[in-house]
């Protein structure tokens, strides 16, 4: 069976999509066949990069791409998806149905956010949203991504900033890990012939070496589910 993660957040300019697609490269890059799936109808940007990573780089590891949507998504999801090792899903900026569709079948549930006030707010809905699916998939987990961080605040703030919202505001994530992850260039710069930053200048890069921890806590459960 497939990991299965799903990026989502209702706020636009999260970083859902650079997430996703980084998620996909670094699965690659580790040997792993990976399915990309794109459910936005509008802006297409992960099936873009996965075309671009077809014809720009055609040496580099093959992800399959494509398009999915509506409310036989998670079904349809099932069959194509059982070929691969992992699954990941780039969802719409909204609370959509193929958003929730998917959360049923996934196991691992992707929160990119900014650490601002007007960007936090989203995580209100989306840990009200956690807690009721998981009601139905319980092995569902949630991580937690304060994306682009600007180069003037401390991780730790970032990561404090976000706890605190959470805390008080969104406590089906609570207990979730909280990665961070900077505004580089370096994220730019490899989407645009489809790679990720796991692959464009090697893991001795900084963004690399960042979203390495990312891409961690994705893949491993916490420790007390290991021991189960």
């Amino acid at each position: 069976m497939p990991l299965i993660v799903v990026v989502g957040n209702e706020k636009g300019g999260a970083g859902k999509t650079m997430t996703a697609v980084n998620l996909a490269a670094s699965a690659a890059v580790a040997g792993q066949s990976v399915l990309l799936v794109d459910t936005d109808g509008h802006q297409n940007t992960a099936l873009k990069w996965g075309t671009s990573r077809a014809t720009a780089n055609p040496d580099a590891p093959p992800i399959a791409t494509v398009q999915m949507q509506g409310s036989t998504l998670a079904r349809d999801l099932k069959t194509i998806g059982a070929a691969y090792d992992l699954v990941v899903v780039d969802t719409a900026p909204a609370d959509s149905v193929e958003l929730r569709a998917c959360m049923t079948i996934a196991d691992v549930f992707v929160v990119p956010v900014k650490p601002s006030n007007f960007e936090l707010w989203a995580l209100q809905n989306m840990g009200q949203l956690f807690m009721k699916v998981r009601r139905h998939n319980p092995k569902l987990r949630a991580v937690v991504v304060a994306s682009r961080i600007q180069r003037d605040l401390r991780p730790a703030a970032a990561v404090a900033d976000v706890e605190g919202f959470i805390g008080e505001n969104a406590q089906g994530l609570r207990d979730s890990p909280i990665v961070t992850v900077y505004e580089r260039v370096a994220y730019d710069r490899a989407s645009g012939g489809g790679l990720g930053v796991a692959e464009w200048q090697g893991s001795r890069d900084r963004a690399a070496q960042e979203f390495a921890l990312v891409w961690d806590a994705v893949k491993t459960p916490p420790q007390e589910e290991l021991d189960i």
